[in-house]
């Protein structure tokens, strides 16, 4: 079965839609788990520094390509 995520009585769910927050200082950027790898993209564009990781799917969250090691 291919779906989202499902809870029930005896389990939870955490959203990471509102841990967007990002921080670019120096070489460093800190990114929270619902950033999605369009947006650190973007914040990425004007700097020398990228995101080595290039999946086509762009809408995928950095939390979401952590935990599932995905690439």
């Amino acid at each position: 079965v291919v779906g989202g995520i499902t809870s029930n009585e005896e389990r939870y769910s955490i959203s990471t839609n509102k841990l967007k927050k990002m921080v670019l200082k120096n070489d460093t950027i800190i990114v929270g788990a619902g950033v999605l790898l369009s947006e650190l993209n973007e914040k990425l564009i004007d700097t020398p520094y990228w995101f080595p990781v290039d999946p086509t799917e762009q809408s995928a969250s950095v939390g979401g390509c952590a935990t599932n090691n995905a690439g």
